[in-house]
């Protein structure tokens, strides 16, 4: 039996917000769809840490930045890239 997929919630949220804080940041501005490029490793940096979960799909996690899903797989390997892990 495979483990259910759910959309982000409140635990999902306190994880961003702490990714966020560490960068010096707040959720609202990485999670604006506006800013493209000056917040992406942090954005990149959740996505990672929700992914890595497993709880989450690239969906959910992408609705939950305001980014496509596929956007979030990509933020996912650029994280692993930049921090070898």
């Amino acid at each position: 039996m495979t483990a259910t997929r759910r959309q982000c919630g409140p635990q999902a949220r306190r994880t961003a917000e702490q990714i966020a804080v560490l960068h010096g940041l707040t959720l609202s501005e990485i999670n604006d769809p506006a800013a493209k490029r000056r917040y992406a490793r942090t954005r990149q940096h959740v996505m990672h840490a929700l992914m890595a979960t497993g709880r989450y799909s690239s969906t959910s996690v992408g609705r939950f930045l305001n980014r496509d899903h596929s956007t979030v797989l990509h933020g996912v390997r650029a994280h692993e890239r930049r921090t070898g892990t």
